[in-house]
């Protein structure tokens, strides 16, 4: 592809595979070389067409601010998945997405009795309180990085001393299951979790009962997610086709049929599609078994029966809708800053900081170059 585009040979519409690192990573550099075109104007059309809108998820965290202040989104993902944060509702309240603040996470770490534990890995809050704020102390436009700001420096001292002091009581589990478990029980107070689809969804529920996403927390208290992007699109800005790529997409998404099924959907009313599929199922849970089967079957299999509801396609609705950024782990400056973090021997918070803003710095100037 690189060839061809160097021979002015330009698809006049990308198609991204292969997982995150893989697809965003090299959409990005396409991006800023002035490949893509702003999808929005095309998107705005496709939802007119269709009467039906793009999820909250699917829209704000992939769009760019140009210098001149113009909001744009070069890339559409096709096919995803979202990570995040949930903790329970006497902690977070009845929310969409709580989004505490980084501070406000390391003081409930702090608050948490020595008999419970947050997440799975103390090194894992480490790495998301890393990734998701480290967005404000760079700016690839003028290659000015200050991560040897205090706060910066501050937050992950804080989180390292509870590191340090914290005792790991999941280190012996071996599956989602016994977090889960822990979670129900209430001895852990907060879970990393994978969604995908609105049956995803209800099966998430059932195995923790009552929850709040959270998210990762961030200075501005943004409803942070991981998107795990398995596919995603772009449009050339030298096309002179948009009305056919715009045809084709709205075509393409009217006959994916997987997105009504285990995918993470895209539109509003992909949800509502999916209720309407599973409408003559019954999800059963009998702790061997646990699934859909057609409400013919579902009095021959024992256990706690359940159907999807509305309310079950609005609270998911909400949840996807309420995401506005993502964490990315996969850009230069992320990967920077997480060699120097993962090396960091024996240097102190502040020299860590100083050497990532050194390299970041270097690596920015060398891109405008």
């Amino acid at each position: 592809l690189d060839t061809d585009i160097a021979a002015g040979d330009i698809p006049d519409l990308f198609l991204f595979g292969g997982g995150i690192g893989g697809t965003d990573t090299l959409a990005d550099i396409y991006a800023d070389a002035g490949l893509f075109a702003d999808l929005k104007p095309v998107l705005s059309d496709i939802e007119a067409r269709r009467h039906d809108r793009l999820l909250g998820c699917v829209t704000a965290p992939f769009e760019e601010t140009r210098p001149s202040g113009e909001v744009v989104q070069y890339l559409l993902p096709l096919s995803y998945q979202i990570t995040t944060f949930v903790g329970h509702t006497e902690d977070f309240g009845d929310t969409v997405y709580a989004a505490p603040t980084a501070g406000e996470i390391l003081d409930f770490y702090r608050s948490v009795p020595d008999d419970r534990y947050i997440m799975q890995s103390c090194y894992d809050l480490q790495r998301y309180l890393l990734l998701a704020n480290i967005d404000g102390y760079y700016d690839p436009g003028t290659a000015v990085c200050t991560f040897a700001d205090g706060d910066l420096a501050a937050l992950m001292e804080g989180s390292q001393s509870i590191y340090d002091s914290a005792e790991y009581l999941g280190e012996n589990f071996s599956s989602s299951a016994d977090f889960h478990d822990d979670f129900r029980a209430g001895t852990l107070r907060l879970h990393e979790v994978t969604v995908t689809g609105l049956p995803g969804w209800v099966r998430l529920h059932r195995a923790l009962s009552d929850f709040t996403p959270v998210g990762y927390p961030n200075r501005e208290g943004r409803h942070y997610a991981g998107i795990g992007v398995w596919a995603c699109c772009a449009m050339s800005s030298q096309t002179p086709y948009t009305a056919e790529i715009t045809e084709f997409l709205t075509l393409w998404f009217a006959h994916n049929a997987a997105q009504l099924y285990e995918s993470t959907p895209l539109f509003s009313g992909d949800i509502d599609a999916a209720l309407a599929l599973y409408a003559d199922q019954t999800f059963i849970e009998n702790g061997e078994n646990t699934g859909f089967v057609h409400d013919n079957f579902a009095d021959a299999h024992p256990g706690l029966k359940y159907k999807l509801t509305e309310a079950d396609a609005d609270s998911y609705r909400a949840f996807l809708d309420a995401i506005d950024a993502r964490v990315r782990t996969d850009t230069p400056a992320a990967e920077i800053f997480w060699e120097e973090f993962s090396d960091r021997g024996n240097r102190s918070w502040e020299e860590v900081m100083t050497a990532a803003q050194s390299r970041c710095a270097i690596y920015l100037s060398e891109q405008m170059d």
